[in-house]
């Protein structure tokens, strides 16, 4: 598939799936952790939350300076990030209380 089919399908498959663009997304006022976002598609989900206006998280277990580059470039850009390091458990006991 070439760039100008994958784009083309993207697009379709945003507004069926979330009858709104991804790019038209309002995040303002929302605030979101990202495990595992300073690299691959952690990296790529934090960047498209703070575009979308979310504060964000950006969580990291390893490299200070990689998660640290990331919340400078998201600021750069306007957005509102911040880098905290900590594992985070596969799994996570959960409570309402």
């Amino acid at each position: 598939m070439n760039d100008r089919n994958r784009d083309a399908s993207c697009g379709v498959c945003e507004t069926r799936l979330h009858g709104v663009g991804i790019r038209e997304t309002n995040l303002d006022g929302q605030r979101a952790v990202v495990t595992g976002a300073n690299s691959g598609i952690g990296e790529g989900i934090v960047r498209g939350l703070a575009e979308a206006g979310a504060a964000v998280v950006v969580n990291y277990v390893a490299n200070d300076d990689r998660a640290q580059g990331i919340v400078d470039e998201v600021k750069a850009t306007g957005g509102r990030a911040i880098a905290i390091k900590a594992k985070v458990p596969a799994s996570v006991p959960y409570s309402t209380a």
